[in-house]
């Protein structure tokens, strides 16, 4: 069985045929324009050459249920969507049920406090 991963951690090591600038250096930039050489087969150009990767780390993808929050004043219940879950994915550190939950309270600005129990 195959398992869904959220995130991984890469370590890359490339070289280059020409130098680079260190400073303003940008590995996004880098990877973007390596992919690009890749994709388009442009071996007889290439400048950068991926020597080796090693997979360092793997975050699990966590499946969110979808949210339905009765908002007062509102008519219509709010039901989260693949677009409310996508932003707080890329917001979250660790994506979480509870996490999505308070992301959406957040987001139309619903408090709310957890009491201690009392005995």
């Amino acid at each position: 069985m195959t398992e869904k991963i959220a995130k991984a951690t890469i370590k890359c090591t490339f070289s280059f045929t020409e130098g680079r600038e260190a400073e303003g250096f940008s590995a996004y930039d880098l990877m973007r324009h390596w992919a690009h050489m890749e994709v388009s087969h442009s071996d007889h150009k290439k400048t950068i050459w991926l020597d080796d990767e090693e997979l360092l780390e793997t975050e699990p993808w966590y499946p969110l249920k979808k949210v339905k929050l009765n908002i007062p004043g509102r008519d219509e219940p709010f039901i989260s969507d693949s677009e409310m879950e996508e932003q707080y994915r890329t917001e979250a550190r660790k994506v979480t049920q509870t996490g999505f939950v308070r992301f959406l309270l957040d987001r139309f600005a619903i408090t709310y406090e957890l009491l201690s129990e009392t005995t």
